[in-house]
């Protein structure tokens, strides 16, 4: 299942990023490249592309970095696993 993405928590911090900027932090490392972040006053969520750059984290894309997540993960298994014998 998974989890509901939060909105904004007040119109405050919104329009407090909107003025200043979003005060980012890392919340999900999918690879050494691309990483999720969420915006602590906020809430907003964005991920890097390929390129480096920010960009908003849809649900596809979530399902993507997931995907891509698992497919690591998976490849590490089996990297160490066949080391190991």
């Amino acid at each position: 299942m998974q989890k509901a993405t939060p909105k904004a928590t007040s119109s405050l911090g919104t329009i407090v990023c909107s003025m200043i900027g979003h005060n980012y932090k890392e919340t999900n490392r999918i690879n050494n490249v691309i990483s999720e972040y969420r915006c602590n006053c906020c809430g907003h969520e964005v991920t890097e592309n390929a390129q480096g750059s920010l960009e908003v984290l849809t649900p596809k894309m979530k399902d993507i970095n997931a995907c891509l997540s698992s497919f690591i993960q998976k490849k590490m298994r089996r990297a160490s696993y066949s080391q190991v014998s």
